[in-house]
């Protein structure tokens, strides 16, 4: 029972795809191992507020914003070439208040609306081959090393008319390496991760332009 609850946390961290932000960091759970055919649902609220930092040669200034961002995923246990293999997708529901200075003037604006989704496919290329309920029963997770591609859609609401939009109008790619490590200590297991991603930008307007950004991270 204890190893179950394990797996559903590292899944519910792992699940929250469902955030609209650039996500560039490495998700803590995101190659947890667990039994093919495994489906978790999970819901996630993030309230956010503070101050925005725009460019200061634009034309927004003294901004801040409180943010509600209600996320729904769900994640699918699977096996891909006999490895253990997960696919998740999740959806945003954003609300936020933004208000500040916009060309000498004060303004304000609420959006409200579904954000872009996003899918994401991650395998675990060493150290977890797919496995049923029994065998994972007796499995002991070491070292992996995994990979995945996660495509954000642009769906959520978005006008050129506008400055502040829910959705990015555009699709974004980031593909993954990871290397999870796991050291034991009584009752407790300890999780490093440490990964390395590019992130690739295209916007709707420019289908032939692109950008490409990369880093490499690591969680513990």
């Amino acid at each position: 029972m204890a190893t179950r609850t394990c797996v559903l946390l590292l899944l519910a961290l792992g699940v929250t795809v469902a955030r609209p932000a650039a996500a560039q960091e490495l998700e803590p759970g995101a190659y947890a191992v667990a039994p093919k055919g495994l489906n978790v649902f999970v819901l996630a609220n993030t309230f956010s507020f503070g101050d925005l930092a725009f460019d200061p040669a634009g034309p927004i200034s003294e901004a801040s914003a409180r943010i509600n961002t209600m996320s729904a995923g769900l994640v699918h246990m699977t096996s891909l070439f006999g490895r253990s293999a997960q696919v998740s997708v999740g959806v945003p529901i954003v609300g936020g208040h933004l208000e500040g200075v916009y060309l000498g003037e004060r303004a304000e604006v609420t959006r409200v609306g579904l954000g872009d989704p996003r899918v994401r496919l991650g395998v675990n290329l060493y150290g977890a081959p797919a496995m049923d309920r029994k065998a994972f029963a007796t499995y002991r997770q070491r070292r992996l090393i995994g990979a995945s591609v996660t495509v954000s859609l642009p769906l959520g609401p978005s006008s050129p008319d506008r400055l502040i939009n829910i959705g990015a109008h555009r699709w974004a790619v980031k593909p993954e390496m990871a290397f999870v490590s796991t050291v034991a200590s009584g009752p407790w297991k300890y999780l490093a991760e440490r990964g390395s991603s590019a992130r690739m930008t295209s916007s709707i307007a420019a289908a032939f332009g692109h950008r490409i950004r990369s880093r490499r991270c690591s969680s513990m």
